[in-house]
């Protein structure tokens, strides 16, 4: 029973999520491009120097550079503000290495990208394209192998809301001193899902 009543009180908080996506869909779709857009616009104008009005210092830049200064980690970051009008502003902290910007420079994005991930899986659930309670071994590559405990497969219910049971970091992880994940591929993911085993059973603790 208690279960029962975890699992419908997740569920409730996925089916709020679906029905404000119905309203938030066009407009996150559209804020999404148009931030990519001034990403890449951003980085091309750092790279080449160019001074516009949008390109101006401003209250942004101050806000960045305060951000970044206040760090003791080595990093650059690019900001956007997508509103009736587009700001952006980019920063490197002291000890980072001298950084040439291009429209084609990646930016790790690192756990945001959950926040993306549970927009387009809400979307899914909302068109009959996939079921909350669909095993994540359905979603998979054929024949994968993925952890279960005391009988029950992990869902995308359980992944979405973070209870799955899956360790924060995959075991065998071997990459660059300032990338784990740079030499971690899929083939390298089904292979850490083949080997772990879970610590506590699915759907009882959130991590």
């Amino acid at each position: 029973m208690e279960e029962s009543l975890r699992r419908a009180a997740r569920r409730k908080q996925c089916a709020d999520a679906c029905g404000l996506l119905r309203f938030v869909t066009p407009v996150y779709c559209a804020t999404m491009r148009a931030l990519a857009f001034a990403l890449v616009f951003l980085l091309a104008a750092a790279a080449t120097g160019a001074n516009t009005a949008e390109t101006a210092p401003g209250p942004l830049d101050a806000v960045v550079a305060k951000r970044v200064a206040e760090t003791e980690t080595p990093a650059c970051i690019a900001v956007a503000m997508v509103d009736a009008r587009t700001r952006f502003a980019y920063a490197c902290s002291d000890g980072a290495a001298p950084v040439t910007l291009t429209g084609q420079s990646l930016f790790e994005i690192g756990s945001i990208s959950k926040v993306f991930t549970g927009l387009v899986l809400a979307d899914m659930v909302r068109k009959g394209e996939a079921s909350l309670d669909d095993p994540a071994a359905k979603h998979s590559r054929p024949g994968a192998k993925l952890p279960t405990r005391a009988g029950r497969e992990i869902t995308l219910l359980d992944l979405v809301t973070q209870t799955s049971g899956l360790p924060r970091l995959p075991p065998r992880l071997a990459g660059t001193p300032t990338d784990p994940y740079a030499l971690f591929g899929p083939d390298d993911l089904y292979q850490a899902l083949a080997a772990t085993e879970l610590t506590h059973d699915i759907g009882t603790n959130y991590e």
